[in-house]
């Protein structure tokens, strides 16, 4: 079973009533090097990375061993997009 679409309006609504408030820690938030890493969320980060790295070089291998590019989803995007930010 799907999720029904929720409009913008009740999403705004729904912040509003668990007590969001647009712009309470905005004077925090904009300071400058005041960052905390939680040093396992780093390294869940890492491994996130590595994991898709291995997979982007499993993509442009089977792209080369079958000579055609996969297609229906963003793969191929994905790879090429991965390979040009390695060379920057």
């Amino acid at each position: 079973m799907g999720r029904k679409d929720v409009s913008p309006a009740e999403l705004l609504e729904r912040a509003t009533a668990n007590g969001y408030e647009q712009g309470a820690h905005q004077e925090e938030d904009s300071k400058r090097d005041n960052t905390k890493y939680v040093k396992k969320t780093l390294r869940d980060q890492e491994i996130a990375l590595r994991r898709y790295e291995k997979w982007v070089v499993a993509v442009e291998k089977k792209e080369q061993d079958t000579g055609e590019a996969l297609s229906g989803d963003d793969t191929a995007v994905d790879a090429s997009y991965t390979m040009k930010a390695r060379s920057i």
